[in-house]
């Protein structure tokens, strides 16, 4: 059997990585911070409710499972 990794479109690639960013402390760069504040998924340099479901199904699209304990 094979692993299959899920493919994300560009768009959501850069949504991710602008998201992952934020929960890191950096800045992505400016014109991704400014789409994912004008979506809704970032306000006052930290996600919204809205932006940890939207990163949350993305690495689920990308196959990505990480679990919090």
């Amino acid at each position: 059997s094979r692993l299959v990794m899920g493919k994300l479109s560009n768009k959501q690639a850069r949504r991710l990585g602008g998201l992952l960013a934020i929960l890191a402390g950096k800045s992505p760069r400016p014109d991704i911070l400014d789409e994912l504040i004008r979506d809704g998924f970032v306000a006052e340099a930290r996600l919204t409710d809205r932006g940890f479901i939207e990163r949350e199904r993305l690495m689920t699209l990308a196959g990505v499972n990480v679990e919090v304990r």
